[in-house]
């Protein structure tokens, strides 16, 4: 099977829950793109497994194959493939009770999508279709709000809503939406 025609495949499964099998026909494009020592559609593959392990609560095989997708990233010089894999691993380390090294994922992923331009769509669009700089930004929301980090919180609320006001996308406004409120009753703020 094409690595493209996996990805397409696998678009179509996530409505069907199909978890299991998801992760069979990635697993089978990863060691095609091995084969082929495609680094680009190999990164892009294991992004995705690490995303679908995270999904399917199997934190330690995404934590370990996220790192390996940001290692290659790294290596490669592909910016677009080091936000994937910052973003996976945020929620991963998040889901993990690991919240330190979610900011500090998060915090990285935030960065280098402002350094690249704020309101670019970096990332794979099965990750959800929203802004990226906007989906970071809520998942580092969260894990401020968690920590008690309401000051910082709000300081990252305040763009969180501004890009996405901006960008206008109903996706991407019920991520900043969603964080920002996340926030807000974390601190008592219920109003």
């Amino acid at each position: 099977m094409a690595v493209a025609t996996a990805l397409w495949l696998r678009t179509a499964l996530v409505p069907l829950n199909e978890r299991d099998r998801i992760i069979d026909i990635l697993r089978e494009a990863e060691a095609l793109a091995q084969t082929l020592d495609d680094q680009r559609r190999l990164g892009r593959v294991s992004v995705l497994i690490s995303h679908d392990l995270w999904t399917g609560r199997d934190l330690e095989h995404a934590l370990a194959t996220g790192r390996r997708v940001l290692d290659l990233a790294i290596a490669a010089g592909d910016m677009n493939l080091q936000v994937m894999a910052y973003f996976v691993l945020g929620e991963v380390y998040y889901d993990m009770g690991d919240y330190h090294q979610a900011m500090d994922m998060l915090r990285r992923n935030v960065e280098a999508l402002d350094h690249a331009g704020s309101q670019e769509r970096f990332g794979e669009p099965a990750l959800g279709p929203g802004l990226q700089t906007v989906a970071s930004r809520r998942w580092l929301i969260q894990t401020l709000a968690d920590v008690g980090a309401f000051a910082e919180g709000i300081a990252v609320a305040a763009d969180t809503i501004r890009l996405a006001e901006a960008d206008g996308h109903p996706y991407t406004l019920v991520l900043a939406y969603t964080g920002v409120s996340y926030l807000y009753l974390c601190n008592g703020e219920v109003d």
